[in-house]
């Protein structure tokens, strides 16, 4: 099973160029596949290099559903239900052409609106190259331009989150690419830096 043979154009159905600090690249070319790699590799791609394509192709062939009722089964229920990674880079340019309109739509959205978005996404970016790279291109996986998108759910209260950062000479974009994801992270579960950020944002 380990040894089973994968072939990279189906891994690389679930990347996005410079979304990743590099990692799934680094992958390849530490390894030097030529076509194929087998699932120890796969595995290794998203354990030790960190690959987000790699780590959805393994969620999308061990099946996602499948995978949430094996962690409730094994008790697992402070856990959140496990989400494909990559779909959300592409959330901003899938709900809307328009910026506005599309952090109205994310701002409002509910946990199963937001799961079953990206799920449609997931299925795109498997079924369908050519709205994959459209929607990469309207989504900001550009060298100046970096989108993000968050919801979290506690028991007591629930956030959504949407950045949209334009650099259009790339003055900044080295930088910011090192620390955006931290970012996110952070005004999503950091109480006081978000409120910092509603503070520097309404001025």
């Amino acid at each position: 099973m380990i040894d089973e043979k994968v072939a990279l154009s189906d891994i690389e159905k679930f990347f996005i160029d410079r979304t990743d600090g590099g990692a799934h690249t680094y992958w390849l070319e530490v390894n030097d596949f030529s076509e194929h790699a087998t699932l120890l590799d796969v595995a290794k791609g998203m354990m030790q290099f960190s690959s987000n394509a790699c780590t959805d192709y393994l969620i999308d062939l061990l099946d996602l559903e499948r995978i949430n009722d094996q962690m409730k089964q094994a008790g697992l229920t402070e856990h959140d239900e496990l989400m494909p990674l990559t779909p959300m880079l592409l959330w901003s340019a899938y709900v809307s052409d328009r910026r506005r309109d599309a952090y109205k739509k994310m701002s409002g959205v509910s946990e199963e609106q937001y799961k079953s978005l990206m799920n449609e996404i997931f299925n795109i970016m498997k079924n369908d190259p050519k709205h994959k790279k459209a929607l990469e291109g309207k989504g900001g996986a550009t060298l100046f331009v970096f989108t993000g998108a968050l919801y979290r759910k506690t028991d007591t209260s629930s956030i959504s989150i949407s950045f949209f950062i334009n650099d259009p000479k790339a003055n900044h974009s080295h930088w910011v690419g090192e620390v955006f994801n931290e970012f996110i992270l952070t005004a999503a579960v950091d109480q006081n830096f978000r409120q910092r950020l509603i503070q520097a944002f309404t001025k």
